[in-house]
């Protein structure tokens, strides 16, 4: 069975250096830093160097930093036996600590702040104006994110013509390799374990000339490598499944900056729309 960061560090803490010592202390306090940090902003944090951090990881049983990573990622987050004793373990340690409700609603609140600072970043104007402007906008998600990506299909439908729910219930997503549009772009929304089709569709799409936008939580290191378009977010709290509050809010914020990028043309849209409620009698 894989050591957890707490073990590995008590196991070589009498052969700690009085930096290593604070390094240690910092990472007890805080260990999900060594999943999501570099060693320089690691150092900084923690008040030691770059260097000292890479000793630290070393001594403590990883090959480097991007080792401690993927070890750590799976022993937290899968596979599927290990992430759910994982999660009973992090539910009784929150039992432990007394979660309540204003814990909670700082876990929850640090996601949301994350999915609002992203729409000062320069990256956020150009997907929304590539959500408004291409012919065609498909979205596409996966396993338990697969509901946000049908429900922000059915949002942004009100604003703008062809945007379409992608299921991949064919197996290879032919709904938009095949489609004529001049331009097109795929969302992909996904959070950790992917789903093996998330970057195989997302550097497929590319590869065939699609816009492709990644919306993850702040495990997904293979996005980046792929697409310049990836907004990602933390929905690591304490509850016993991750909590999608920051995808919810990612998607809300994406379709109102849409429908503000529209302008008088959303108007046409939802006249459409409607009328077809009012023909179809579906609502009250």
């Amino acid at each position: 069975m894989t050591a957890t960061l707490a073990e590995r560090i008590h196991e070589q803490a009498p052969n700690f250096t009085k930096t290593e010592r604070r390094l240690a202390s910092f990472l007890t306090a805080n260990p999900d830093r060594l999943m999501l940090e570099t060693n320089s902003s690691l150092a900084d944090q923690a008040g030691v160097s770059p260097m000292a951090v890479s000793r630290f990881v070393r001594k403590i049983g990883f090959s480097d930093m991007a080792d401690a990573k993927r070890i750590l990622k799976a022993h937290s987050y899968g596979p599927p036996g290990s992430e759910i004793g994982s999660r009973f373990e992090r539910i009784n340690e929150a039992r432990k600590d007394e979660f309540d409700d204003r814990s909670a609603i700082e876990a929850e609140g640090e996601g949301i702040r994350q999915a609002y600072a992203l729409r000062r970043a320069p990256v956020w104007g150009k997907i929304v104006r590539l959500l408004a402007q291409s012919e065609s906008v498909y979205i596409a998600g996966f396993q338990t994110t697969d509901y946000l990506a049908r429900g922000m299909a059915m949002l942004l439908l009100y604003a703008r013509p062809n945007v379409h729910h992608l299921s991949g219930a064919d197996g290879i997503y032919a709904n938009v390799l095949t489609d004529t549009a001049k331009t097109k772009t795929l969302i992909v929304i996904d959070v950790f374990r992917y789903g093996k089709d998330s970057p195989a569709l997302t550097r497929f799409a590319k590869q065939q000339g699609l816009d492709v936008v990644v919306i993850s939580d702040e495990f997904c290191e293979w996005a980046a490598k792929l697409t310049d378009y990836h907004l990602s977010a933390t929905t690591n709290t304490r509850f016993f499944f991750s909590a999608m509050g920051s995808i919810h809010v990612m998607m809300n914020l994406l379709v109102h900056d849409v429908i503000d990028e529209l302008g008088e043309r959303v108007k046409t849209q939802m006249d459409i729309v409607w009328q077809a409620q009012e023909e179809f009698e579906n609502f009250l």
